[in-house]
Formats: C-alpha cells, structure tokens, sequence
C-alpha cells in the first residue's frame, strides 16, 4: 500500500474565507473572501499577501490563476510563472514572486467569474465567464487575448 503525504496550509487571518486557490511552481495562491486579500504559502507557511498599487486588498475578489507558458526568444526559449488575479477592477497579472505586471479591461470586470487560459487562432489567451444579465441571456464564455506583444491584446476575441 502507497502511503499518500499532505501539508497543511494554514492562514495568520481569523477570519480566512477562502474562495478559489492556485498553485504556481513554487506558491500557493488562495483568495480570502473576508479581507479581500490574495494569501501567497509555501511548504506550508504562508509567506504575505499580493500587492497591487502598494494595496493589500483588491476590490471584489473573484479568483486567482496562475499560468506557466513558454516565452519564446531569439536565443533560447525561457518560462514564465504567471499569476492572474480577478477583481471587480481588472484581471491583474503578476509574476509568480508577487511583482505587479499589468491589468487588462480596468473598470469593466465586475461580470466576469472564474479563470482559464487557453491556446486559440495561435494566441495565448484567458478563458472566464461573463455573467452581465444572468436574468435574460444567460452566461457567456469569453476568449480574451493576452499574448505578449498582440496588437490585440485586452480585448475580447471571441464571445
């Protein structure tokens, strides 16, 4: 018999509601309900929170995704560990050790749910779910492109 091993992740935070997690190459990445806040753990420990815009708190936490893809350069191909936070603000991109990158669709993210990525029309791109008027039409799946230097890149290509 294969015997199965666990960490136990355990938060500073009383009052830690989580409501979605991801893990990275090195990080665990868990959103709090109740502080608005992105917990960062390793082996078992959390380390701190992520920061955007020198702020411990984001607005309307949704999920966390973390991305690892292939940056391809003229020299020699290299990987990147992304982490991608949704809010009511934005769809926040970070590198895996908690830096800040960017954000795309500022101020138009409050009907989005959830998080994926996928490869579509040659283009890395996120996957979520546009809730706006449940009551009449239903959900969308979004396609939202955000590969590295696209012209495009922000919008949503395919609804």
């Amino acid at each position: 018999m294969k015997m199965c091993s666990f960490a136990e992740y355990r938060s500073y935070d009383t009052q830690f509601m989580p409501i979605s997690l991801s893990m990275g190459q090195n990080h665990l990445f868990v959103t709090s309900q109740s502080t608005n806040q992105v917990q960062v753990f390793q082996s078992g420990k959390q380390l701190g929170v992520l920061k955007i815009n020198k702020s411990k708190f984001f607005n309307s936490l949704r999920n966390v995704h973390t991305i690892t893809r292939e940056i391809s350069e003229a020299t020699k191909p290299d990987v990147a560990h992304q982490v991608v936070v949704l809010d009511n603000m934005g769809f926040h991109f970070f590198v895996e050790n908690g830096l800040f990158i960017y954000t795309i669709l500022p101020g138009e993210s409050r009907q989005y749910r959830g998080l994926g990525h996928i490869h579509y029309q040659g283009k890395f791109c996120l996957v979520s779910l546009d809730v706006k008027d449940a009551n009449h039409s239903g959900v969308s799946v979004v396609i939202i492109d955000v590969d590295k230097g696209s012209q495009a890149k922000g919008t949503i290509l395919k609804r």
